[in-house]
This record gives structure tokens, sequence and C-alpha cells, in this order.
């Protein structure tokens, strides 16, 4: 793999996980619809991926949306205005939280010269989110969608982050989970990207052949 002199990451699934396989779980229990985990980390994985090729992420309905993919992967019959009544009963212990690889694979790409930036669409909670994780301090640069107008995959949040990274295209690299916000808006501005996808599992109708790795830990002997 070629040399780069910026690395760009998203965040949430990237550099922070939550708890809502946990959360969802504990609603379906209630429903007297225990299922096992891995069957909910299976559903919430492919409910992850057809939110994001829906784009529905940070719509206003896109909770209940996901709440709908979620139990349709899932195989069980519950309406969804059940379960989100079940599910409401849990949601104050949700909470995003860093992986426990993140911080020493930014601080080994670090020590290898990268520069490190954060590239996500995302509310003006982030900041508090990775400062609490001691995440934020990490980065040489900090791009959020509600900071500064734009969401990816628009080109123009690209172009934003490359120039507060001072690098041209060809020598930055994004880093993220989501295709169609991270590799199709990089493409945009002939950026190069990596796709976090952990068991290759829910897309399979992406056009891709860069490098798809499980979690930004494999990045130690990738780069």
């Amino acid at each position: 793999m070629k040399k780069y002199k910026f690395i760009y990451f998203d965040a949430g699934l990237t550099l922070i996980k939550n708890n809502h396989e946990e959360l969802f779980s504990f609603a379906l229990e209630d429903l007297g619809l225990k299922r096992s985990s891995d069957d909910i980390k299976r559903a919430y994985h492919l409910a992850n991926k057809a939110a994001m090729r829906e784009g529905i992420l940070h719509k206003s309905d896109g909770g209940r949306r996901f709440a709908f993919f979620f139990l349709s992967f899932l195989g069980v019959s519950c309406s969804l205005d059940d379960f989100n009544n079940a599910y409401v009963k849990y949601k104050d212990r949700f909470f995003w939280a860093s992986y426990p690889f993140t911080k020493d694979t930014l601080s080994d790409l670090k020590k290898k010269e990268y520069g490190i930036g954060l590239l996500s669409n995302w509310d003006r909670s982030l900041r508090r989110i990775l400062e609490k994780e001691g995440i934020l301090k990490m980065m040489d640069e900090v791009v959020i969608s509600s900071e500064v107008g734009y969401e990816k995959p628009d080109e123009k949040i690209f172009s934003i982050a490359l120039e507060k990274a001072a690098v041209k295209a060809e020598e930055a690299l994004l880093v993220g989970d989501n295709y169609y916000d991270d590799v199709l808006g990089a493409r945009k501005v002939n950026m190069d990207a990596i796709l976090i996808n952990p068991g290759q599992l829910g897309i399979e109708e992406i056009d891709f052949d860069g490098p798809i790795i499980s979690s930004i830990e494999t990045l130690r002997k990738l780069l």
C-alpha cells in the first residue's frame, strides 16, 4: 500500500461503538422474544448496512426505520410500536465508548508520523464523547458535519478536510464503515478509502476493490 501523509477516520463504528445490541436484547426479552447474542449481532449489523444504503441514519425517522430493519433481519414477529415501547425503558442507558484498540492504534500511527484526523457526520455532541474517551486530544484535525455545514458524501466536506490537513487528495486516506458516505464520498475528490466491515456481511452490492478490514486495529500491519 502506498504511503500516505494523513489519515482521516469516521467516528461511529470506526473509533467508537455503542451498546444498542445489548439494549435491543433487553427489549426483546421483555417482549418474550429472547434471541441469541450471535443472532442479535448479525441482525444489528445487517440493519446498519441497510440503513446506510438508504441514507437514514441521521434522519428524524431513522430510528424507527432502523428498528424495522433489525426486526426483519432477526425474523421476529413484533410490531414496531411494541418494540419501540419496550426499548424506551432502556434508552437512557445508551452510550458511546471507544473500542479497546482505538487509542493504541491511533498512537501507533502517530508514532509512524501519520497525521490523524476525524471526518464524521454527527451533531455537536461528538466532541464531548471523544473528549471523554481520550480520543479528541489525539486528533490533528477535526471535521464534523454539524460544525462545517456539509455532510458526507458531499464532496465539499472532503475538500474542507483536505484543506485543513494541508495535503493533496492522493496523500490522504479515509477509514470508515459506511460505503455510501465514506468510500463514495472520498471518490468524489479522488481520495483513497478503506472500508470497515466485520465478516464482510451485508455489502454484497458494493463496487469496491479497495481493502475491507474488520477494524482499525488491522491498520497497524496494513499501512
